[in-house]
């Protein structure tokens, strides 16, 4: 018969915790043990609980560890400073915001084997998962961040994070997962790296931050899956064996302000888009390329964004993709965009792309002369603005195509809709709509249609 969580006193849990003989937690509040095959603790099991590990101190947990257990609960596990040490095995789990709100912090120096991290159990759990300061060291076998509800995980300051195995941004379909890893030298090594499973997995390296996956990266990996990777900043990147910008599912990729992706080779399918920031740190006289790779599978769309500065110049090369070794090491096109072919236009230029840049087989995108007579509205570029510039706004709603984009900012959108209802002349004598018809469209479409990201 199962042993019933028992609330106990600050004394006899520390007594019944201590598996060493300097270990010592500091409790507070709802905490509770469970003795099955070893000792089973809930950090805030009905009501609100803490534990805190701290100077120089060492624990070692024998069974799993649930930290915000029920339902309306919220638990809180603090490992900090230099010296002080938790220790699991590979095979226990810890729960962070098991059914309701677990927070899991270690920071200051403290270092840590986790065994199995695993946030959110249930749709309506969250969870805060901090991991910062220099000498912060953090290892465990699994980190999933996002399984079936919200996750909230930052790596910072420095901080070293070791994962034996795989790393998971957004798990189940209703798991969302963000991940903000910022900092010179804080790094997640893992050798696999999921974003967006069947739920959303939206991750952003800045400032210097590295993630390391000697196997693989998936971004949107099954179908249902959604993965957003953002890598910005001087010195921030990640290296892989293989990159996959949505496997089965759709991946973002966004690259700005020197970021960098480093993979022995690169694969992108047709419902993901790679978004390059146009910026002098990947000016083809830089020789900085915002993705290396030996060889590259092309599919989906690419995209241009412009940095602090929004006014771009004449005849500008900016480099997307360096593709090491024989021409044939790079492999189809983006979707609809072939050689030299234009891409959109951002402000007064327009964006082209091509395939033969750098020592032959690399991706820049170039500018040319600048554009006159760009008429705001104006989607299909006829130089009106009538019913099919309306329509191929309403068509591309939402998405980063350069059609329909009628603002020219390389989004299709709200402001799209805006430019194309101020400029709007119908043309005679095709039937024009109602008043209140095209007001309606205008205004309400927004609301009506799918949502992208």
């Amino acid at each position: 018969m199962p042993i019933a969580p028992t609330k106990i006193s600050a004394l006899a849990l520390l007594l019944t915790l201590t598996t060493t003989t300097n270990a010592s937690l500091d409790l507070t509040g709802d905490v509770t043990t469970r003795s099955f095959n070893g000792t089973i603790i809930n950090i805030g099991n009905d009501g609100i609980g803490s534990a805190i590990l701290q100077s120089g101190n060492t624990f070692a947990a024998d069974h799993y560890t649930y930290i915000g257990n029920n339902a309306n609960s919220s638990g809180t596990l603090t490992i900090k400073d230099p010296g002080t040490n938790f220790t699991s095995s590979p095979t226990n789990i810890m729960y962070v915001g098991y059914r309701a709100n677990g927070n899991l912090i270690v920071s200051n120096g403290a270092t840590a084997y986790l065994g199995h991290i695993s946030s959110t159990q249930t749709p309506a759990s969250t969870a805060t998962i901090l991991f910062t300061d220099t000498d912060t060291s953090v290892s465990a076998r699994a980190l999933y961040s996002g399984t079936w509800g919200t996750t909230n995980t930052t790596l910072s300051s420095g901080a070293n994070i070791n994962i034996t195995d795989i790393t998971v941004n957004g798990f189940k379909a209703s798991g969302y997962g963000t991940l903000n890893i910022h900092d010179p030298g804080t790094l997640l090594n893992s050798p696999k790296f999921h974003n967006g499973i069947s739920g959303i997995g939206n991750t952003t390296l800045s400032n210097g931050a590295t993630i390391t996956a000697t196997d693989r990266v998936r971004n949107g990996d099954l179908a249902s899956g959604i993965g957003i990777i953002t890598i910005k900043d001087n010195n921030s990147k990640i290296t892989t064996d293989t990159f996959n910008n949505g496997y089965g599912g759709t991946g973002f990729l966004k690259l700005s302000n020197s970021g960098q992706l480093f993979a022995n080779s690169f694969t992108q399918n047709a419902t993901s888009a790679t978004i390059l920031t146009l910026s002098g740190d990947y000016l083809s006289s830089t020789d900085h390329w915002a993705i290396t790779t030996d060889s590259a599978i092309l599919g989906g769309n690419i995209n241009a964004l412009t940095g602090l500065n929004p006014f771009l110049q004449n005849n500008q090369t900016y480099n997307l993709m360096q593709v090491s070794g024989n021409i044939g090491n790079l492999a189809g096109t983006f979707t609809s965009q072939p050689q030299d072919s234009s891409i959109g236009i951002l402000g007064t230029h327009e964006i082209f792309i091509s395939y033969t840049g750098g020592d032959g087989n690399d991706i820049v995108l170039y500018t040319t002369t600048a554009l006159t007579n760009l008429f705001q509205g104006d989607a299909n570029f006829d130089n009106q603005i009538n019913e099919s510039d309306l329509q191929l706004v309403l068509e591309n709603f939402g998405s980063f195509s350069p059609d329909g984009d009628a603002s020219h900012d390389f989004h299709t959108g709200l402001t799209d809709l805006i430019a194309v209802r101020n400029n709007f002349t119908p043309t005679p004598p095709a039937t024009i709509p109602e008043p209140t018809t095209l007001f309606t469209l205008l205004t309400l479409t927004p609301l009506i249609l799918r949502r992208k990201i």
